[in-house]
């Protein structure tokens, strides 16, 4: 995984979001700031320098306004929506310090009728403070409110997001450092919704899972959880968690092993967790945990502190989950601890979500390939990174810092190969799999007559611990062994029966004895 990892960096420093409320994570801790103009109900996204943290621009997805609060000069007109849970999100172009993607959702009060977008901001002009260049253009109309991103698995490009406003695709773009794909890799997956309705979409830190939550007014009400490739842009294994509540804000926890989400009943909200690490569905699903109450509408946003905070429609403060990684209560969620210039509604930020992965680099295990051999025969493997490699297990490999070994095992062998450079510069962990088939050739006659030649009940390919018993016609046991060695003979002629047992494999049949005086 991008080595990004243990506190969200410094373009998070600064949030605006509600009724001009605002919060400034640059001393490690939020506090609450005036002068930010966003005022609107839902989403909202900012960038600040990587390097010293500075506020450089941000939006609620209609406007631009820089460092000063000034709207840009062609900041305004942008068509994002007033009520879109994600209304906004700006996501640095890779290979340029200037250049930042900002993607806007129309709301589905407008049935998101003026659909996904994407707009250009070049922080070099205006003398620096920067400008809209480019401004509206489509990607697909209409849309739900669904607008996130996270980091490629080559650690430089972004995958961004959203979703048809009716139906169950899933429309994924790569921004790399020619630009943004306009065409989309599609996952036709999951819910279908039959109206646009509201809701969020987001990543895991790692970029492995990713969640949704949605909400309409049919009370088609879900919560669903999917493995997401960062390799492909696809999502896969749709889960359902829940359809009992009105489903809106949710995050996963900073070490990816925790979701939590707000469900509502248009009067207060339920937060809940989920406990991920298992992998298991159904351990995932048993694992709902109620956590706490709090007022309608919940969104939940990692800080630069590894803290969540959770929004708390029209108050003047958030809640914060203190220890999100934690599973149950012990994750000590607080009520209205962070105090506000002005009152929050529904809505906070939105970053691209590797900003707060706590996962070591080189954590997250991608899946190679699987390959089959016969037993006896050998596979080569293959790595496609550059750097430093090491295969693990190092059993029946021909070596195991090499970046193509020869695995010759005996039974089935998974491996898992690390990099310290996959060719983009960061660390990855991959998968491999040999299977191993077992595949006898029992004979169905020997001579028993010490010429030296088929002298022995003799399967070829026959692995280690393979167990035999071997009958007379009249079913005496002749032989029970739990390890085979190719050496059982008979001086008396005639039919035998044997079972043969390979690695839970069974095999039955006759073989002829003859050649005996």
């Amino acid at each position: 995984m991008c080595p990004i990892f243990s506190k969200a960096q410094n373009e998070t420093n600064f949030w605006f979001f509600g009724n001009n409320a605002g919060l400034d994570f640059s001393s490690g801790s939020p506090i609450a700031i005036s002068g930010g103009q966003v005022n609107n109900e839902e989403g909202s996204s900012a960038a600040s320098d990587p390097i010293t943290g500075a506020l450089l621009f941000y939006s609620d997805g209609k406007k631009v306004w820089d460092a000063s609060h000034t709207p840009m000069p062609n900041g305004t007109g942008l068509l994002g929506g007033f009520s879109s849970t994600m209304a906004a999100l700006i996501v640095p172009k890779p290979g340029s310090n200037t250049l930042f993607y900002l993607f806007t959702t129309d709301q589905y009060q407008s049935a998101g009728a003026n659909g996904f977008r994407y707009n250009i901001v070049d922080m070099s002009a205006n003398g620096g403070m920067g400008d809209v260049i480019s401004k509206n253009n489509l990607l697909f109309a209409p849309c739900a409110e669904i607008n996130h991103a996270v980091k490629h698995a080559n650690c430089v490009d972004y995958w961004i997001i959203s979703q048809d406003a009716i139906g169950n695709n899933y429309n994924v773009y790569l921004l790399d450092s020619s630009g943004l794909s306009t065409t989309p890799v599609v996952s036709s997956i999951g819910f279908s919704s039959t109206e646009a309705g509201w809701g969020t979409g987001k990543f895991s830190p790692n970029g492995k899972k990713f969640a949704m939550a949605h909400g309409d007014w049919n009370y088609d009400n879900i919560l669903q959880l999917f493995d997401f490739n960062l390799l492909t842009g696809k999502l896969s294994n749709a889960l359902t968690l829940s359809t009992e509540e009105t489903w809106y804000g949710i995050s996963f926890s900073p070490d990816n092993s925790k979701l939590y989400a707000g469900g509502a009943n248009y009067a207060a909200t339920k937060i809940f967790q989920w406990d991920l690490s298992s992998e298991i569905n159904s351990t995932i699903l048993s694992s709902k945990i109620f956590i706490a109450d709090n007022l309608v509408f919940t969104q939940f946003l990692i800080g630069k502190d590894s803290k969540i905070y959770v929004s708390k429609y029209m108050q003047s403060s958030l809640g914060v989950i203190t220890n999100p990684n934690i599973s149950g209560t012990a994750c000590n969620y607080i009520s209205s601890v962070i105090p506000l210039s002005s009152p929050v509604r529904y809505g906070l930020p939105a970053f691209p979500e590797n900003y707060f992965n706590q996962s070591p680099p080189g954590t997250t295990i991608f899946e190679g390939y699987d390959t089959t051999i016969a037993w006896g025969a050998s596979a080569m493997l293959f790595s496609n990174g550059t750097g430093n490699i090491t295969w693990s297990p190092s059993t029946y490999l021909s070596c195991s810092y090499c970046p193509n070994p020869i695995s010759t095992p005996t039974e089935t062998t998974e491996y898992i190969y690390s990099d310290d450079n996959n060719g983009y510069g960061c660390p990855i962990l991959k998968r491999i799999t040999v299977n191993v088939e077992y595949k006898p050739e029992i004979p169905n006659v020997f001579t028993a007559n010490d010429d030296g030649v088929n002298d022995f009940f003799f399967i070829k390919n026959l692995p280690p611990q393979s167990k035999l018993q071997i009958y007379n016609r009249w079913g005496n046991l002749m032989l029970d062994t739990d390890d085979y060695q190719n050496n059982w003979k008979i001086d008396v002629d005639g039919v035998y029966y044997y079972v043969l047992l390979v690695h839970d494999k069974g095999y039955r049949g006759f073989v002829q004895v003859i050649g005996n005086n």
